[in-house]
């Protein structure tokens, strides 16, 4: 095994645990439904920082994880895939964003948008035709949001943080070539 092979393998660990401890750590309950948690922050990380591979398994396999760990066993194959998509959106996206403004930080937000997007959907499609809740899936969508407005916002202030470090420019300027 390669030695890029091996760090994104140790990385992507490291971060699907950061994910799973992300989503369970703090977990505000939404009247709803469910709760809002710090996890998707750390879903579009991982799409970011390990790339559409790596990344969609990492935020896939955590926040299943998440799931399985605090009694939401009916959402984990759910959220497998879609947490995955989140992450494997928000990494095209960025990465091709990336390459034709090097220099702006707007390709993440704009990669965030479109990835949570793709949490929203996915959780009300799951909900209505996978769980049977049809039309009354649409009460999810709102706490949802929420959900993914905290997620781009965490992340975007870790990026900016992180934007600053040698891992950092060292993947970004590999991966935009």
């Amino acid at each position: 095994m390669k030695s890029e092979q091996i760090r994104n393998l140790a990385l992507s660990g490291v971060l699907a645990a950061l994910c799973t401890v992300a989503t369970i750590v703090i977990q505000i309950p939404s009247p709803l439904g469910g709760y809002i948690h710090l996890g998707d922050a750390v879903v579009l990380l991982c799409g970011f920082l390990l790339g559409p591979v790596w990344g969609a398994a990492a935020a896939g396999i955590g926040s299943m994880a998440a799931d399985l760990i605090t009694g939401y066993m009916l959402y984990a194959p759910g959220t497998l895939v879609i947490k995955a998509l989140v992450a494997l959106c928000a990494a095209l996206v960025g990465r091709t964003l990336l390459q034709k403004h090097p220099t702006s930080k707007l390709p993440f937000l704009i990669a965030a948008l479109l990835g949570e997007a793709v949490m929203v959907v996915g959780y009300f499609l799951y909900s209505a035709l996978l769980m049977g809740k049809g039309f009354a899936a649409v009460e999810g969508v709102t706490s949802n949001l929420v959900q993914a407005v905290a997620g781009i916002v965490i992340s975007e202030v870790v990026l900016i943080a992180l934007s600053r470090t040698s891992f950092f420019k060292t993947r970004f300027t590999a991966q935009s070539n």
